[in-house]
């Protein structure tokens, strides 16, 4: 595999044009991630307080009631996946401390999410499906955990081989190019898997917000919450795919080097 001079990624309209798509991208997301902590602070820290006065906990319960799920002991837990935290067999549903104790705006988002989602797993149909998506993103993190545990195992048996990676090889570099786009594209499924699981967490949850009788500013502040995180996780999801399609770009134009 041949490197690629700067010179030569310059005079390369496809490299250059993934590369300024991708530094667009960057920028998107830097600026959502700034505005969803400043959305975050406003209510989480400044609204501290709802006007049903009720709790993280209170929210589930009664969401959980009004899903005919009033025997589902609520239990404070720093330790669960989310939208895995209602076990069918203990009849438990878990949530942090936190989330069970605050009565913030964004308390309330996060409990009514993380409610709403676990009662469609008693779903079928569509809602079941929607309960199938928030899989999603749990399972490609453990296929990354492992695609990890399995680098780091071929790197420590080549050093114990003494074979050594041979980096500056043309196998030991389509070697790294190859696991660097695997985790990318892992990376960009999870994205993608995200923007999917908050657009029908802002499409579902938010009626159910309503019905609970939050007042025209709290619900303004919900959709605020819910729409900034959307674009955040498309921002995400953007970037991670320009840059899977610039590595594939680069490693290919190198493999062309050496023909």
């Amino acid at each position: 595999m041949k490197n690629i001079t700067w010179e030569e990624w310059q005079h390369d309209k496809l490299l250059m044009g993934l590369t300024i798509a991708l530094l667009i991208a960057f920028a998107a997301v830097l600026i959502m991630s700034i505005v969803v902590f400043v959305v975050y602070v406003k209510t989480s820290w400044i609204e501290r307080e709802n006007s049903k006065n009720v709790t993280g906990g209170d929210l589930a319960r009664t969401i959980l009631n009004e899903e005919g799920m009033s025997d589902v002991e609520i239990k404070p837990s720093y330790f669960y996946a989310k939208y895995w935290n209602h076990s069918k067999r203990k009849k438990t549903f878990r949530l942090r401390p936190w989330t069970v104790n605050r009565r913030s705006i964004w308390t309330m988002t996060e409990a009514a999410q993380q409610t709403v989602v676990s009662t469609w797993r008693r779903k079928k149909g569509r809602m079941g499906t929607a309960f199938t998506i928030f899989r999603i993103p749990t399972i490609l993190s453990v296929i990354s955990v492992i695609l990890s545990i399995g680098t780091l195992i071929y790197v420590y048996l080549k050093f114990r081989t003494g074979d050594g990676l041979a980096i500056n090889s043309s196998e030991g570099k389509k070697t790294i190019a190859i696991l660097i786009i695997a985790f990318t594209v892992i990376a960009t499924l999870t994205a993608w898997a995200d923007v999917m699981k908050l657009s029908i967490i802002r499409k579902h949850v938010t009626p159910i917000l309503q019905k609970q009788g939050f007042t025209e500013k709290e619900m303004r502040l919900f959709k605020l919450i819910y729409t900034s995180r959307l674009i955040l996780a498309i921002a995400i999801a953007l970037y991670n795919t320009i840059r899977l399609m610039l590595q594939i770009a680069a490693s290919t134009k190198g493999e062309g080097g050496n023909k």
